[in-house]
Order: C-alpha cells, then structure tokens, then sequence
C-alpha cells in the first residue's frame, strides 16, 4: 500500500489541490541518497574487536589481556580457499604508538598475532597441578 493510500486508510483528508501540486511528491525517492554509510565500518571500516588470547605489547613489553576491546580497522587481505581472511589493525592502549595487527587463520580455526604484539603461551601440567588429566 502506499503512503498516499494509508494516509486516506487512516482518515486523513487533503484537499484535491494538495494532489494537483504534487507536494507529496517533493520528498526523493531515497533519503540516504548521498550518505556514507550509518555506522563506523561502512564509514571508515572500524569495528569493535576483541582479543581472543592473552599478549604482550613488544614496544613497550606490556601486556594486553585477553578481552580487551579496541577500534580497529579491518581490512581483507586474502582468501584460504573461498574465505576471507580479515586483518584488524589496532594501536596499544598502553603506548598508543605500537600497531598490533590480527589475521584470520581459517586454516586452523584461530587468530594468528602477524605484527606488533605477541601471544602469551601458558602450559598446563595436570600432574603438577594435581588434577586428574583427562
């Protein structure tokens, strides 16, 4: 249904020479003619991203826990078969001049720290821990 035909649906009443005038018609067919884009990404490609394991920084040897959200920009930079894989670019919180960049790694199903940062490697012993190893 058209606009037209709900506003009379609803009871409206507009005088024969509102629709000669074509005043309804003023509005363009999109509004968001010559938009951007609504959100971050479509504007500047920034997305919100979280990290998905513990790292050091290796600028300023701090480190970064795993969950800490940054602004960062993705980027494609290459397919493993007929996926994409995504690089997200980000700068440290603690010396805001090192850039950390994280890459898709579909082939492994994870996250490979390609530059700037890292990855914290803990090991786990059961024995030492003292739980049953399963």
């Amino acid at each position: 249904m058209s606009s037209l035909a709900a506003t009379q649906a609803d009871g409206y009443y507009h005088p024969p020479s509102y629709f000669t005038s074509n005043k309804y018609k003023s509005q363009s067919v999109s509004q968001f003619q010559n938009s951007k884009g609504h959100n971050q990404y479509l504007q500047n490609g920034v997305v919100r991203f979280e990290l998905p394991f513990d790292g050091f920084c290796l600028h300023c040897q701090n480190h970064v826990g795993k969950g800490t959200r940054f602004n960062a920009k993705k980027l494609p930079c290459g397919n493993y078969f007929s996926t994409t894989i995504w690089e997200f670019r980000m700068t440290c919180r603690s010396c805001a001049t090192s850039t950390f960049a994280i890459r898709t790694d579909p082939k492994n199903r994870t996250f490979a720290y390609v530059e700037g940062i890292k990855k914290k490697v803990e090991e786990w012993d059961t024995v030492a821990a003292g739980s049953a190893g399963v």
